[in-house]
């Protein structure tokens, strides 16, 4: 689980699912995230609740495939329970160390 700072005193509790580049098995990543939403529920405490997923290792380079395997994965999380009010995606985003990299938020 990570913590997005998005303002001061203002953060973004949200857990880690790798993709492998968008070529991991997607119902191995359908299951983390399934385990992530259920956490509040499963451990009768929903201070274990996070608000979204962050999608780490994904492609560097447009590809139909992997815009399609991430947009799945997209509307698997937003149809979710158990992820806060706004079921937040985040992607990794890789550029030149010398490029700014803002987080933000993504709807496919």
């Amino acid at each position: 689980m990570c913590t997005l700072p998005l303002a001061p005193g203002i953060h973004w509790k949200q857990s880690y699912v790798p993709t492998t580049w968008a070529k991991r098995n997607i119902s191995a990543v359908r299951r983390d995230i399934a385990t992530y939403a259920e956490w509040p529920t499963n451990s009768s405490n929903p201070k274990l609740a996070v608000r979204g997923i962050f999608f780490d290792e994904t492609p560097q380079q447009y590809d139909a495939d992997a815009l399609s395997y991430l947009q799945e994965l997209t509307s698997f999380v937003k149809g979710l329970s158990g992820l806060g009010p706004d079921n937040f995606v985040c992607v990794t985003l890789l550029f030149h160390p010398s490029v700014i990299c803002i987080t933000a938020r993504y709807s496919w």
